[in-house]
């Protein structure tokens, strides 16, 4: 269209109708629209994608007013409008911010007025989880997955506009009430005994997958001491050797079974023998030792079936080494053992919980005593931490070929286990629901024996619904519930099933559900269900609950004593773990795995990754205990590490599976959240990095800027594997795109600032490629597959950040961001704001997210102040 035309109209425009649809604009601002923006983001020249034209004055609608306080905050730096092209005066400015301001506030302040700043909202899965967990005293109750996925705002799942209700979701949640209320009744009527009974290694078939000549290339060895006993390593019937219904021989005590590979699933190894009969606590004893192993090889030319691996499909012209003969030594060293018990919940899909970890030691076998809760019928199973889990069962000779001084492994000879250990009987939970009314055993069932099923009913329902709710319950809502258990007694239900389906019926409920409160200051119980919800991710404990009761909770100092010992409590936990799951997207640790071909060291490494994230957490963890300052979000002088995690980073002289505090050296780029593997993992695909992906999420996530989202015109920016263009070239030219440079001009400097760390967070000089590159790589990897990749163009992590300032790495960079500390405080708080209060941060809130880091400046912003101040402010304290 002829711009000449549009010059000549749209004055006449302007004037016939107000520049922005909806409401009437404001003078001030209309006149400066006109004047110094248009030019740029009318409805034909949408810069930066902002259509000022056709922006509706309408600040009711939040995505419209989203849009004006971006519009505010542009002004209010002065970045725009560009000062090359408009002669807008300083006091012009001041005054159109300001209008701007007062009008953004004013709305959302009379919306608040009336709701609040939060809505209603339901329980996530999580939470639903941990309150029947608390409820039922049942601290390993799962029922977090038979729930629908939650809807999410900033992340978070604890806003009321994406917490929906669906019919879906409440079939859901009375299917996963029943479940755990089920679940709460089911044990045997008598009391079992506890008894002591010890299961030998060399009983348990699933300990020799890896024997033999079978295609997994004898990864299991019988030993006596440290002898090779291969005729009862390769005995076809060894589990046939005990008739029917007798015990095995006794074995000498320094039998074992040495295992050559870690563990996964399906295939693990351990001593299935064992079923727990019971759910409950056990008590472990297991003995075994570290152990070396060396073999000599041939090797096998394509035109014969290797020895050990028949039915191998290979190319003819591959050689392949195969083992002729082994011998076992003492280990050099400790080898970390993680111990932990596995449940069969569907066909193909287990569920485990851990038992613990011990380091198994070289010189002589030693005796480790573990306890733990385990599920009915779970078994124990094993995991030689530090040893690589071949994935294909013909190479892991290639693996420990590469070993010159031997291959590593763990001779277990045998675990003996005591339990169940039970303190008191019947269960909690049983007593939690039907009090001390006694039971018989019917049917395979618990049945609750009650004389008077009206009365009972009536006294048990009110004593469930008084812990359930977290708040006291109304008269009318408990007639509600217990005219329906009297419906049921009245038409032949059984007590039991009467009760389980109106306690169903109550967990299921609005007012169990939802956190409702009205608009103003909270009540005591709303406070503390709130308070309950942020630190403990639950229902309000005993103390809370006293507190509320006596109307003591809202008191500043009562609060904040309150706050203290939640932080302390065991079940804090919880809240570092779904915050940061939330806040970095911890949540999303394993949606991604390192290509094999081009990042062959990490295929099958669940240890890596365990650590990585428990990294976070225990930093996190520290900076509240400790009242560390936010700045080390973006850097610090220290971290926490168990060997694997000290190895990728490369800090010498740290060896077992313990985390412990480590200085880090002064130019370590590994310190903060910022530079930890936690963090580059998900920012990575598992095949490459993109400088796009990570710069958006530090200014989403970290620095608290987020970008507006592409033009969906514009192709997204692929990194190329084959190692011809580096990343940093192919954004140059997505940046010649002037629709895709303003953005880029903030989101790639902290991309490229951290492109010297790979797809796991490890340091890296240069990038990796399939095709092409100065240095070829060539071997097997850790899951025992060949690779080739090569060593490609050198990395730059230099920038120029938005401002102007330069960097020439991530450590320059960091010293950049930490010029602003407030800035990282700023978005700490206001991610916690999000996830305590379930309300997004709005522009009106402005004021008092910079009284709560003006109360915290003393502290230099230390984390556990700021979640003090927050729970102290308006803005906690209020709807």
């Amino acid at each position: 269209m002829n711009r000449r035309f549009i010059g000549i109209v749209l004055p006449c425009l302007i004037q016939l109708a107000p520049i922005c649809t909806g409401g009437q604009l404001p003078d001030t601002l209309s006149a400066l629209l006109e004047n110094h923006c248009l030019d740029c983001h009318d409805d034909l020249e949408t810069k930066g994608d902002l259509d000022l034209f056709s922006l509706e004055w309408n600040l009711k609608d939040p995505h419209t007013t989203d849009i004006w306080v971006k519009v505010h905050d542009r002004l209010a730096s002065g970045e725009m409008p560009p000062k090359k092209k408009s002669k807008l005066s300083q006091g012009e400015r001041v005054a159109v911010v300001a209008e701007l301001a007062g009008r953004i506030i004013e709305e959302q302040e009379t919306v608040a007025l009336k709701q609040g700043r939060s809505v209603s909202r339901r329980l996530n899965r999580f939470e639903y989880e941990n309150i029947l967990r608390d409820l039922l005293f049942d601290p390993y109750l799962k029922i977090a997955d038979l729930l629908p996925l939650d809807g999410k705002v900033h992340g978070f799942a604890k806003v009321g506009t994406a917490l929906d209700v669906s019919h879906v979701q409440v079939d859901a949640y009375l299917d996963a009430a029943e479940f755990a209320l089920r679940r709460a009744i089911d044990f045997p009527a008598e009391k079992p005994a506890s008894t002591i009974r010890r299961y030998h290694a060399r009983e348990q078939q699933v300990m020799w997958r890896g024997t033999g000549n079978a295609g997994w290339g004898r990864q299991a060895l019988s030993l006596d001491g440290l002898q090779i006993n291969d005729e009862d390593s390769f005995t076809k019937n060894r589990f046939d050797r005990a008739k029917e219904g007798e015990a095995y021989p006794e074995w000498p005590e320094d039998a074992s079974v040495a295992i050559f590979r870690g563990a996964y699933t399906p295939y693990y190894y351990g001593f299935n023998k064992f079923k727990t009969p019971l759910r409950g606590n056990y008590r472990f004893r297991l003995k075994a030792r570290s152990v070396l192993r060396q073999t000599d090889y041939v090797d096998w030319e394509g035109e014969e079936e290797p020895r050990f691996y028949p039915n191998l499909v290979l190319d003819a012209k591959r050689r392949f080494p195969t083992p002729i003969n082994d011998r076992i030594f003492p280990g050099k060293r400790s080898e970390p053992v993680k111990v932990y018990s596995s449940t069969l919940a569907e066909p193909n899909i287990q569920s485990t919980l851990p038992i613990g970890v011990f380091e198994a030691p070289p010189d002589a076998p030693q005796i480790f005593k573990l306890e733990a809760f385990l599920e009915k019928g779970a078994m124990v199973q094993l995991d030689c931490m530090r040893i690589p889990s071949p994935m294909l069962p013909a190479l892991p000779h290639t693996i420990q070929k590469s070993d010159p001084d031997g291959y590593p492994g763990v001779a277990f000879h045998w675990l003996e286990v005591e339990g169940p250990i039970i303190e008191e009987w019947p269960p909690t939970s049983y007593r939690q629901l039907f009090g001390e009314l006694p039971y018989e055993e019917k049917e395979g069932r618990i049945e609750t024996l009650s004389a008077q099923p009206e009365k009972e009913a009536h006294d048990l329902l009110q004593r469930f619904m008084q812990r359930a709710y977290r708040r006291p319950v109304a008269p009318k809502e408990f007639n509600r519930f217990y005219a329906y258990a009297k419906k049921l007694l009245r038409n032949g239900d059984r007590f039991t099933d009467t009760m389980i389906a109106t306690y169903s019926a109550v967990l299921a409920s609005p007012e169990f559900l939802f956190q409702c409160s009205q608009p103003g200051e909270l009540d005591d119980f709303a406070l503390a269900e709130r308070l309950a919800a942020f630190l403990g991710e639950s229902m309000l404990d005993e103390r809370l609950r006293e507190l509320a009761e006596n109307k003591k909770l809202r008191n500043a100092d009562t609060l904040r004593s309150e706050v203290d010992r939640l932080l302390d409590k065991p079940e804090s936990e919880r809240f570092v773990q779904r915050f940061l799951d939330s806040w970095l997207k911890l949540d999303e640790i394993n949606t991604t795995d390192p290509d094999r071909e081009l990042y062959p060291e990490y295929a099958g490494d669940w240890w890596l990754v365990d650590s990585i994230v428990a990294e976070s957490r225990l930093f996190f963890t520290d900076l509240i205990t400790r009242n560390q300052p936010a700045r080390n979000v973006v850097d610090a002088d220290y971290t926490f590490v168990d060997e694997r995690l000290a190895r990728h980073y490369g800090i010498a002289g740290v060896y077992g599976p313990s985390f412990r505090q480590m200085p880090l050296a002064k130019q370590s780029p590994h310190g903060g959240i910022l530079t930890q593997a936690s963090v580059l993992k998900v920012t990575a695909n598992g095949t490459v990095t993109s400088p796009v992906l990570r710069g958006v999420y530090v200014m989403e996530k970290l620095l608290g800027d987020p970008p507006p989202p592409p033009p969906p015109s514009v192709p997204a920016v692929e990194p190329d594997i084959r190692g011809a263009t580096t990343i940093r070239e192919l954004l140059a030219k997505h940046r010649e795109d002037p629709s895709c440079a303003t953005c880029h001009k903030k989101i790639d400097p902290p991309g490229f600032a951290l492109e010297s760390f790979d797809v796991m967070g490890r340091w890296r000089d240069n990038y990796r490629s399939l095709n092409e590159g100065h240095k070829r790589i060539e071997g097997v990897g850790r899951s025992g597959n060949e690779f080739v990749h090569y060593l490609a163009k050198e990395i730059d992590d230099s920038g120029k950040m938005a401002e102007g300032d330069r960097f020439k790495d991530i450590l320059d960079f960091k010293k950049l961001l930490l010029r602003d500390e407030e800035a990282i405080a700023r978005n700490l708080t206001e991610q916690l704001l999000v996830y305590a209060t379930g309300a997004p941060v709005r522009f009106a809130d402005r004021d008092e997210v910079a009284a709560i880091l003006e109360k915290s400046r003393a502290s230099q912003f230390g984390v556990r102040t700021l979640i003090h101040e927050i729970v102290q402010s308006p803005l906690f304290r209020e709807k």
